[in-house]
């Protein structure tokens, strides 16, 4: 009988994402993600844009730039596609990710980051930020909304 591990992973809720990549040549493709976060990837996050994601989140939220939008998305992935780690793999999530891509990416890393906490936090913060969508923001029309 195989021995289990003294130290197990925590399971994290994850999100589905899927990007749409075009090539140089016009052939696209679509790839398909999980989203989810740990305080690994919290942490990666606070090193690569030097933002506290507990501190910060709400105006990072609230006022999104594509640097940060593009690293919240590289660290959700890097629980369940830990290939995507380090300073090239957000360099490989920026090369691939469109301005048509962002407002949804910021979307599916924000109902990620929710889906861990507590069933009525998650719901209030839903609520807040379904209300708070009214409010213009740079991402609030993009060239595919």
């Amino acid at each position: 009988m195989a021995e289990k591990s003294a130290l197990r992973r925590r399971i994290c809720p994850s999100v589905p994402f899927t990007l749409h990549v075009e090539d140089a040549d016009g052939s696209s493709f679509d790839q398909s993600f999980r989203l989810a976060y740990d305080l690994n990837s919290m942490a990666a996050f606070d090193e690569i844009t030097g933002k506290n994601l507990f501190r910060d989140l709400g105006t990072i939220l609230d006022d999104p730039s594509i640097a940060n939008v593009s690293a919240l998305l590289w660290a959700a992935l890097l629980l369940n596609n830990p290939e995507y780690a380090g300073r090239a793999g957000l360099e490989v999530v920026r090369a691939n990710l469109s301005l048509t891509q962002l407002k949804p990416a910021l979307e599916a890393c924000c109902e990620a980051f929710v889906s861990q906490l507590p069933k009525e936090t998650a719901d209030a913060l839903r609520k807040q930020r379904a209300e708070g969508a009214t409010e213009q923001s740079p991402l609030a029309q993009t060239p595919a909304s």
